[in-house]
């Protein structure tokens, strides 16, 4: 059985861990990380995802964008190449998946004038989705005279692909990812490659700067994981390796939809998890995962349901990080109380890698992935899988 490989916004997905976290609404990160996990024996828990529901008008895809999951359980699939030959675009193809099976394919207002638009960063936002865009040389430049300026715009539809809009962004730091609430306001995570540091900004419906959110003052090199992961070049000065620490970090950086709220998320690391609206941190919460695993990613879910986490070794970072193949990478798949960060119990799977789970909203697991043909000589079949957890 051929597993397929995730190709995030077609960016190599770095790991590393971003060292300043927030700290707005008198929330503050503890100055040292935790190094004592639980060794409490788990309960386990098997979750079967063998049986697959087949998805004929959902193209097989040989690039990827990495599967995004909505609060109420839609899952987003971006399709940069198709299976059977064509070149790899840009901006993918995007399709989106309900818990009923249905695909419905929507797109997005792209900027106009522009010879070249790619997609940075994509969140399934309530009843809504956003995505940043970067668009590069505008129509009618010189081609011998190419423009470097990037612009960047926010592209909005609603949750049925309906009422597409777009906004272009005028911001002080670079943009990376960004997540949306209900009220409109968007978050935007991204670098100060001046000062090099990561930033964080409540932007208003419209695209124009609200505020920044507090970031706390520990550098990259607070965090061992990061030294373990991200190790220099030779020959590389300090200022060159502190920005490809940052820019590693912030390429893996995520957030979760969890009901209303968004969760900003470190994978790779053993720093706090988020709750943020739109007012600020709600809280920070350490997960205290066993001993010998990072968290990987958070999936998207609904507000009543418990966290679910996988997770990945430090070696499996450390190689990912050194820009080494690591396909269907080995891991477990922990439950966690999302207030106390407590692992509940663990849970295996059967069908699909961990990898491949893609949604854990209203007490189930959800994945899109490739099982057995079903007959010889016949490809890989992709298909939905769905079960209680």
């Amino acid at each position: 059985m051929v597993r397929f490989k995730l190709l995030l916004s077609l960016n190599v997905f770095l790991v590393a861990v971003l060292p300043s976290l927030l700290t707005a609404q008198q929330v503050s990160a503890p100055a040292v990380e935790k190094t004592t996990r639980t060794s409490v024996k788990l309960a386990n828990r098997v979750v079967d995802l063998t049986h697959l529901d087949p998805l004929p008008t959902l193209p097989a895809a040989t690039v990827m964008g990495n599967p995004i999951c909505s609060n109420s359980g839609d899952i987003v699939y971006q399709v940069y190449a198709q299976a059977g030959g064509g070149v790899v675009r840009d901006f993918p193809d995007i399709y989106k998946i309900s818990e009923t099976r249905e695909i419905k394919k929507i797109a997005f207002s792209l900027p106009f004038g522009y010879k070249e638009v790619q997609l940075q960063s994509l969140y399934a936002a309530p009843n809504a989705f956003v995505a940043l865009l970067e668009a590069f040389n505008p129509k009618g430049t010189d081609p011998n005279e190419p423009e470097f300026k990037t612009h960047y715009f926010l592209s909005f539809m609603d949750e049925d692909g309906g009422r597409p809009h777009q906004e272009e962004i005028h911001l002080s730091f670079t943009p990376m990812k960004v997540a949306a609430f209900e009220s409109g306001e968007v978050l935007v995570l991204g670098m100060d490659t001046i000062n090099l540091q990561p930033v964080l900004a409540l932007l208003n419906p419209d695209g124009s700067f609200a505020r920044t959110v507090d970031l706390d003052s520990r550098t990259y090199k607070s965090s061992k994981d990061l030294a373990h992961a991200v190790q220099p070049k030779k020959n590389d000065s300090n200022t060159y390796t502190l920005t490809r620490q940052m820019q590693n970090a912030l390429g893996l950086a995520m957030f979760v939809p969890w009901g209303t709220e968004v969760l900003f998320v470190q994978p790779g690391a053993k720093l706090p998890v988020y709750r943020l609206t739109s007012a600020g941190v709600l809280d920070a919460v350490d997960i205290e995962l066993p001993d010998g695993f990072l968290m990987a990613s958070i999936l998207g879910s609904s507000e009543k349901d418990p966290w679910v986490v996988t997770s990945m070794s430090p070696d499996t970072f450390t190689a990912m990080a050194n820009f080494k193949t690591v396909e269907n990478a080995p891991g477990e798949v922990f439950e966690v109380d999302p207030f106390s960060g407590k692992v509940l119990d663990q849970l295996t799977l059967k069908g699909p890698q961990p990898s491949e789970l893609n949604c854990a909203a209203h007490g189930k697991l959800t994945s899109i992935y490739y099982g057995f043909a079903s007959e010889p000589n016949k490809p890989d079949a992709l298909g939905y899988a769905s079960g209680q957890r």
